[in-house]
């Protein structure tokens, strides 16, 4: 009896193997030749250009402030920091303000263009921590660290701004989707593997992270971007990232809720519109 049993359970074993594997087989073939977007091409509906424009509209409203160089690529890279008495560490506040106006500004003409599907500017109460805080969260994968702004998150595409006042770096992760970062403010840097030069990219530049590539990069204090990932369902398996990232290096299992939360809202609201 125990050996039928056995041989049983082993063959449970194979069968769940082998359909994992069939199951894993069909999502690569399914995201590798964009299939969502040939089959689904009205259900993607944020156009790079509109993006790039809004951002080259925001910089050209909020240029730089006359002390830094207009020469410089990284005008944010030597930011004077403050500090006063044992406070946190307080960065440039012209500098703040500058990113401040310059996301407030972005967010608002994202909306114009799609007031169908980027969250109301109304609900960000810019002028109050409280508001700042509890639509903000933090993220961690990689090894870098930053706070998140979501615009917009459906199952099948997001619109995100991501960035820090402090810097950082880390591994940019390895997707099934395609992601475009378009740079607000600071200095990104990245490279990948055998590129020994590396590539910079100042307010204004896109840098694109395309399926099944990953990078090493490193963002100087102030650099904030607005992120745009669309595929569909690498972007469901990408939820893995955080959450591996809360179990095994962070334990922050708080700010993951409040990641859900967020998401599962928006993907709601997508839904009831009709979106994907």
């Amino acid at each position: 009896l125990w050996k039928k049993k056995n041989t049983h359970t082993r063959m449970d074993c194979w069968s769940i193997t082998i359909y994992g594997a069939l199951l894993g087989a069909v999502i690569y073939i399914w995201c590798h030749y964009d299939l969502f977007e040939t089959l689904f091409p009205s259900q993607l509906v944020f156009k790079h250009d509109d993006i790039a424009q809004a951002v080259r509209e925001t910089l050209a409203e909020h240029p730089n402030p006359k002390a830094i160089s207009e020469d410089d690529e990284a005008p944010f890279a030597n930011s004077p920091l403050l500090h006063k008495d044992d406070e946190a560490v307080v960065l440039n506040h012209t500098m703040a303000a500058v990113v401040e106006a310059r996301m407030k500004t972005l967010h608002k003409k994202m909306y114009e263009k799609y007031p169908k599907h980027i969250r109301d500017p109304s609900e960000l109460d810019w002028s109050k921590q409280q508001s700042l805080y509890s639509n903000f969260f933090l993220c961690s994968t990689g090894g870098a660290i930053g706070q998140v702004l979501l615009l917009h998150m459906s199952l099948s595409e997001y619109i995100m701004i991501f960035g820090g006042p402090i810097g950082t770096t880390g591994h940019s992760g390895r997707y099934l989707y395609n992601i475009r970062d378009y740079m607000i403010s600071g200095h990104h840097q990245l490279y990948d593997e055998g590129d020994l030069h590396g590539k910079s990219y100042p307010p204004g530049h896109c840098a694109v992270l395309r399926k099944g590539e990953a990078v090493i990069y490193k963002s100087e204090p102030h650099t904030y971007m607005i992120e745009h990932g669309r595929g569909f369902p690498g972007m469901l398996i990408a939820v893995f990232y955080p959450l591996l990232s809360t179990l095994f290096v962070t334990f922050d299992f708080w700010m993951f809720g409040k990641q859900m939360m967020i998401a599962s809202r928006m993907i709601l609201r997508s839904l009831l519109q009709g979106k994907f």
